[in-house]
């Protein structure tokens, strides 16, 4: 489970830790990542449908995002768990740690878009 530079602000044992205490729940990863390569396969065959098969898509859409939210359910409650562990020292690294990844994040975004703003439409391609 990744959540950006959030998710990587923990350290290597933090991120072990939620892991372990994710499994300890049932989360099933593994399971996880073979639903998405099922998604997928499903979206793959909606689209190549002749005629094209809005319905599918949507459904296979619709299964997507509510596996994404259970994901970010999990997640956010082994973070809460986590950072409430966390004595006020470990909390400040990890809040150095969380700026430095939202500045690379940022910095990444900036060069990405070339200094256009939200919104912007890209540039025309070259010939």
């Amino acid at each position: 489970m990744t959540f950006g530079p959030l998710g990587g602000a923990f350290s290597r044992e933090d991120r072990l830790a939620m892991r372990q205490a994710a499994e300890r729940r049932g989360t099933n990863f593994e399971a996880m990542r073979a639903a998405v390569r099922v998604d997928f396969q499903r979206l793959e065959a909606a689209l190549k449908a002749e005629p094209f098969d809005a319905e599918g898509v949507r459904l296979v859409l619709a299964d997507m995002r509510a596996r994404t939210l259970k994901r970010m359910d999990i997640g956010e409650h082994l973070i809460l768990e986590r950072l409430a562990k966390m004595t006020p020292q470990q909390r400040e690294r990890f809040v150095e740690r969380l700026r430095r990844g939202m500045d690379r994040m940022s910095k990444h975004l900036e060069e990405r878009n070339h200094g256009r703003g939200p919104g912007d439409a890209p540039p025309p391609p070259e010939n």
